[in-house]
């Protein structure tokens, strides 16, 4: 019923802290026949039905309002509260996510930490965040108030099987056990040896470039490239086995991490990973399109490779699967997965118990040998493109390198050691400015598990704190032209070593990655051999820039084509 014309409605009252008790005076002097003053005329008996159904709809359009400003607004002042500066471009439900699927993240960290603050709160939909870009609270963030910030994000909830296993995703006490179960394989002593699979793989795949190549060289994308290198080399040092034809970019190996990063790259699924209940609701519905089908393929393949392992099969030689399984026979005799450790033990029943809960599980198993190879060929892969692509844009650069390990290398067919690799100091520079520009994984995110503070900003259990790595790499407070490709600057009559918590191609802090050391050697050995043997040169389809799709977790290349002509002469 439409209200009399005498009578106004004003928003002021609806968004009043009080409103309520407006509309509670309003009703009691209804009951008792009061009319307000700025009605003229006294309103006839046989309208009072209308004016009480008049004041329905006025209540029912004022809780509708207040529900509307509790649920949509309300969330959106959170930061404002507590005193912290906020982002531009605020909008109800998304938070500041409206147009992220046409952006790249790491541009808007960088943006948002140099044009707005070092410390800057923002909302993923209605979820507030700390942007950290500061490195003295980053370093609070990741060493001081560790505890307080022990988990990752998880991507969905609840988090498919495998997935929740996965060293990256696992929380609390569960993650501090695997880490501990797994770290000795990635020893200094383990590398070592694994140093060998790293020289044959890379030999094999020069030999194989050089055999579909003739002396004016070959244009390849330097991505695909480093894909089917890493994955050979992380498949061999993991699973123990060599896969033929993995060099191939059609090989259903290859086939399926591609397919897998296409489908997390797609727009949809960037906004969605900001939303765990609608992507908890898209893989109910369509777990195909989330991509996490091709999970299924790497974990079969883990599972065969395990039975034959478990039967006793003395073809495979897997340090790291013998690693697991030794640890899941400790834990059934003992009930521990770690020997002499009270603590541990008080996490896992003892066998033959009621309710006992197993850790070394098969799902355990497999999803941690899935994420080695996910983490190690996606990671390496990623900054082997960004090193080719920077080497063919600055010859000088590449020509130093050259004289130094072709001095350090008179046969470039030799297999490299780390003993070696340590003597090249230019090397190193080139490895760690290529870390520096390309990291991985472009921001570090921390949840909250309890109630606390950073820098003195109160923050609530199962808040989100994230540390915008790429945007502080690219940053010119911690870096004399941020954006070249300047192996030198590494000098000590430079810059030497950097700032703490202003270099963090690794992660930081007790979660740092564990493959940190397999993964520069791995680096310098790549690039070590790639140079002595062939010159990279900039070619027709070489971009300008170098361009990355909108992954909401890793940069992902695109299109980098390089021009890698043979340094000498080929054999006929």
């Amino acid at each position: 019923m439409i209200p009399p014309a005498n009578c106004t409605l004003s928003s002021d009252l609806v968004f009043h802290p009080n409103w309520w008790k407006q509309v509670v005076l309003d009703v009691r002097l209804r009951s008792n026949n009061i009319t307000f003053s700025t009605v003229a005329d006294p309103v006839p008996d046989e309208v009072d039905s209308g004016g009480n159904t008049w004041l329905s709809w006025v209540l029912l359009l004022s809780l509708l309002m207040w529900t509307v400003k509790k649920n949509l607004f309300d969330p959106l002042h959170h930061w404002d509260r507590l005193g912290v500066r906020t982002g531009p471009r605020l909008l109800p439900y998304f938070g500041h996510l409206w147009g992220i699927w046409k952006e790249q993240i790491f541009e808007l960290d960088h943006y948002a930490i140099h044009k707005e603050s070092r410390i800057l709160g923002y909302y993923e939909g209605h979820r507030p965040v700390l942007l950290v870009g500061e490195p003295e609270v980053i370093k609070e963030l990741m060493v001081t108030r560790f505890e307080d910030f022990t988990d990752r994000r998880s991507p969905l909830q609840p988090v498919p099987k495998y997935i929740r296993k996965m060293l990256f995703w696992q929380k609390g006490d569960e993650w501090r056990l695997s880490r501990q179960v797994i770290s000795p394989f990635f020893t200094m002593s383990k590398t070592r040896q694994m140093m060998s699979v790293m020289n044959q793989c890379v030999d094999q795949m020069i030999a194989e470039t050089l055999g579909k190549t003739g002396s004016e060289g070959i244009e390849l994308d330097m991505k695909a490239m480093s894909v089917c290198l890493s994955m050979d080399t992380i498949t061999r040092c993991v699973y123990g086995i060599r896969i033929p034809g993995l060099l191939d970019p059609q090989h259903p190996v290859i086939q399926h991490s591609g397919l897998f990063n296409k489908q997390v790259e797609s727009p949809f699924i960037v906004l969605v990973a900001k939303y765990p209940f609608l992507a908890s609701i898209l893989y109910r519905i369509l777990p195909d399109f989330m991509g996490f089908q091709n999970i299924n393929f790497y974990v079969e393949l883990g599972r065969q490779i395990l039975n034959e392992k478990a039967a006793g099969s003395e073809s495979l030689r897997s340090e790291f699967l013998e690693l697991l399984l030794k640890v899941r026979t400790l834990e059934e005799e003992t009930g521990s997965v770690v020997r002499n450790n009270n603590h541990l033990l008080n996490h896992h029943k003892v066998p033959n118990q009621k309710n006992q809960v197993r850790m070394m599980t098969e799902e355990m198993i497999l999803a941690q040998a899935f994420f080695l190879v996910i983490a190690g060929f996606e990671t390496t892969s990623t900054v082997l493109a960004g090193a080719a692509f920077c080497l063919a844009s600055n010859p000088d650069c590449q020509d130093k390198l050259y004289q130094e390990l072709k001095e350090r290398f008179p046969d470039r067919n030799v297999e490299m050691t780390q003993e070696d690799l340590a003597k090249c100091s230019y090397l190193d520079k080139v490895v760690k400015e290529s870390l520096r520009l390309f990291p991985a994984i472009y921001r570090l995110e921390r949840i909250a598990v309890r109630d606390t503070e950073l820098d003195g900003i109160p923050i609530r259990k199962g808040d989100l704190a994230v540390v915008p790595t790429w945007a502080i790499h690219h940053s010119a407070d911690h870096y004399e032209n941020p954006d070249l490709f300047d192996p030198d600057r590494w000098n000590e009559d430079r810059m030497g070593e950097p700032a703490p918590f202003t270099y963090m191609p690794f992660g930081a802090g007790p979660r740092i990655c564990l493959g940190k050391r397999f993964a520069q050697e791995n680096l310098k050995t790549t690039i070590a051999k790639w140079v002595l043997n062939f010159s990279f040169q900039k070619g027709p389809r070489t971009p300008d820039t170098f361009q990355c799709g909108p992954n909401p977790i890793s940069m992902t290349p695109k299109d980098i084509f390089v021009k890698l002509v043979p340094r000498h002469p080929l054999q006929k």
